[in-house]
């Protein structure tokens, strides 16, 4: 999202407050260009060629990987009536084919959810070409892959593994996140919304076991080593060190 009133830039991680963070803004509307524009930070292909990104402040704000995961994981249609288990060893895939189905080790269910997944981003896919849509940014292909597989860090980080925004806020104090933001952009923002707000949902560490906890540290390792968060305390056990700026606390 770009705010030229407030000259900033939000790289939206997904299931972290991102609808509730961009209504902070006054000239946020959903649905418009500007509302998703450089959401996806670094890989945005719009992100090293726009003239915003030298002149406007930049943040994001990241979660606790694990309490992300469950949060994606329950939120996504296609994911939600599976097991961790089930999920972990059959993530979302940014691309997917006819082969992802057919391929061996699969259970009925995983089968399933590769059909219906392929299914929906040909709907898309049409959509899109119908609908002259020619967005490269445009993520809703990828849907589950976004909400679930994709790490935190991946928007974030440029290849030489260099913090791309000025700021890191976090989920856990968003509250102090906002009073520091209002200060480096120098605007007073609106109160913080909630929206999204599973109320069912129970503590994260409730729906690890040892299995799934070994899972998840294979495929979510860059994101756990780079923001630091401690599966047993919720918190984070160190600073993050790279970057632009220290990130907020």
């Amino acid at each position: 999202m770009i705010s030229h009133f407030s000259r900033c830039i939000f790289v939206h991680q997904k299931k972290v407050a991102g609808t509730s963070i961009k209504r902070l803004f006054q000239d946020f509307t959903p649905g418009t260009t500007d509302g998703s524009y450089l959401s996806d930070g670094i890989m945005d292909p719009n992100w090293e060629k726009s003239e915003y990104v030298s002149k406007y402040f930049s943040f994001t704000v990241v979660r606790n990987p694990w309490d992300r995961f469950v949060s994606g994981w329950l939120y996504c249609q296609r994911t939600k009536n599976r097991t961790i288990v089930e999920v972990l060893r059959n993530l979302p895939k940014e691309h997917i084919s006819w082969r992802n189905p057919l391929q061996s080790g699969l259970n009925l269910q995983d089968r399933k959810y590769f059909v219906a997944e392929l299914g929906s981003r040909s709907v898309l896919n049409i959509r899109r070409f119908l609908y002259r849509d020619q967005n490269p940014g445009n993520s809703w292909s990828s849907h589950d892959y976004v909400h679930i597989t994709r790490q935190q860090c991946r928007s974030i980080l440029d290849s030489e593994g260099s913090l791309i925004v000025d700021k890191i806020l976090f989920y856990e104090d968003l509250k102090c996140g906002i009073l520091e933001l209002e200060k480096a952009v120098g605007v007073k923002l609106r109160s913080l919304p909630e929206n999204n707000v599973n109320r069912h949902r129970r503590d994260y560490r409730e729906y690890f076991n040892r299995e799934s906890l070994l899972l998840f540290e294979d495929a979510f390792g860059e994101d756990i080593e780079f923001l630091g968060y401690d599966f047993d305390s919720g918190q984070r056990s160190k600073p993050i060190q790279n970057g632009r700026d220290t990130a907020a606390t």
